[in-house]
């Protein structure tokens, strides 16, 4: 991961580039992991701004990611020196899970709930990671995989180790003060059947309700022990890349950076001045295009040096916020159910599929993607009659084929079912 500059709002950035070869079903997974964790807006997830493709001839186009930066600590390096306070503990679970709960609530996953996707910041807990690892999973996570994964966070938080579903209440007697609810809690997210485990929302609820009472009963002393401890976090050494090792091009450059034991590497104009720019790549805004946006529409951001790569690595996520936690608990948004909550995920992932597969042609894919958007903010009966018709038009014009017609009726069925329209 790479600090850059967006240079038309002057602000510093983190680059991911996915280096290694990848298969066109990966870059399509990670193109669409990107899409809709930009349409995410919450003060407890780290902000997605852009993403695209650089390639030179001859070589597999290379996607990258442009990120918020993060001014932060991540929790397992705060984990590796110990266990947190047991109300910082509960604070960031309570911050991750409110985070999921806005994700759940418009059919998107995350996948990754460990401690290495949460960076603590001044503005409280971030959850990075949305964007995706390098290569699509077999099987697409859940909404309750997410849920198990808030246990694991809390768990090692209060615990300086991993619990699981068999853990007894008794491992968390040595943390001093810590109210009942919350063991039972993390234990109920981790439990081995998916219909034991509560929703994000519910999670986020308790766990909030439990920092507003410390909050509100604790002394002047105590009050520090929901504040994020300072940490010295060493810098890692500036590695400056020259033009003339940029014009190896971008294949040649992933090999490099891999060598040289960089995992992510640089930003658009680096790699265009290496290769030329090509590919997908949507306005800053996040909304999704058909791949001929130029990248000028809705100011998307330029990742500039003076002549070298700026170093050194950072963290995703965002610099503090006007949004700040505060003791009183994160915000929650409301949500659907987990059984809707998993019925949308279907439906977005056979659109997904549809696009890999070209039973759908990408300019309806972005429609479909904007009708689901519309549908999981507004659970009503004309958006799911708008999105319907939608499909219907596409098959009559042989935009999506009867097969892929029929799958994505059944799962918007499916949908209006578990969301009781």
């Amino acid at each position: 991961m790479w600090r850059g500059m967006d240079d038309v709002l002057g602000r510093p950035v983190a680059v991911k580039v996915f280096t290694g070869p990848m298969e066109d079903v990966d870059r399509a997974w990670i193109s669409r992991r990107a899409r809709t964790a930009a349409r995410l807006a919450h003060p407890h997830v780290a902000a997605v701004y852009d993403y695209g493709e650089a390639s030179s001839p001859g070589a597999a186009p290379i996607p990258f990611v442009v990120l918020e930066l993060l001014n932060g600590t991540p929790l397992a390096d705060l984990l590796a020196t110990g266990p947190l306070s047991w109300p910082l503990a509960v604070r960031t679970a309570a911050e991750v899970s409110a985070a999921l709960a806005a994700a759940h609530a418009r059919g998107v996953v995350h996948g990754e709930v460990t401690p290495d996707n949460v960076m603590l910041t001044d503005a409280g807990a971030k959850l990075i990671g949305f964007a995706g690892p390098s290569r699509a999973p077999r099987v697409e996570s859940t909404p309750a995989d997410d849920v198990r994964g808030i246990g694991t966070v809390l768990g090692y938080s209060l615990l300086d180790t991993a619990p699981h579903a068999g853990t007894d209440l008794a491992a968390f007697a040595p943390v001093t003060g810590l109210p009942p609810e919350v063991p039972a809690l993390c234990l109920a997210c981790l439990a081995l059947r998916v219909d034991d485990r509560p929703s994000s929302t519910e999670v986020a609820r308790s766990l909030s309700t439990v920092v507003t009472a410390f909050a509100a009963t604790a002394s002047p002393a105590d009050m520090p022990l929901l504040a994020i401890p300072a940490q010295a976090q060493p810098q890692p050494p500036t590695r400056r890349w020259s033009r003339g090792r940029l014009a190896l091009g971008a294949a040649s450059l992933a090999a490099v950076l891999a060598i040289s034991g960089t995992v992510t590497g640089v930003g658009a104009d680096i790699l265009a001045t290496a290769a030329g720019w090509t590919g997908d790549h949507p306005a800053t805004s996040g909304a999704a295009t058909d791949g001929s946006d130029s990248g000028s529409r809705g100011g998307r951001p330029g990742i500039t040096t003076d002549g070298t790569l700026p170093g050194p690595p950072a963290s995703p996520g965002t610099t503090p916020t006007a949004h700040p936690s505060t003791p009183g608990g994160p915000p929650v948004e409301p949500t659907m159910s987990p059984a809707a909550s998993e019925a949308l995920a279907r439906l977005r992932a056979s659109v997904d599929e549809g696009r890999t597969t070209g039973e759908i042609t990408q300019p309806v894919a972005v429609q479909l993607d904007m009708a689901i958007d519309d549908l999981a903010t507004h659970l009503t009966n004309g958006r799911v009659n708008a999105l319907r018709n939608r499909i219907d038009a596409g098959e009559r014009r042989d935009e999506i084929t009867e097969s892929r017609a029929a799958a994505l009726r059944a799962a918007l069925d499916e949908f209006v079912a578990a969301a009781d329209l």
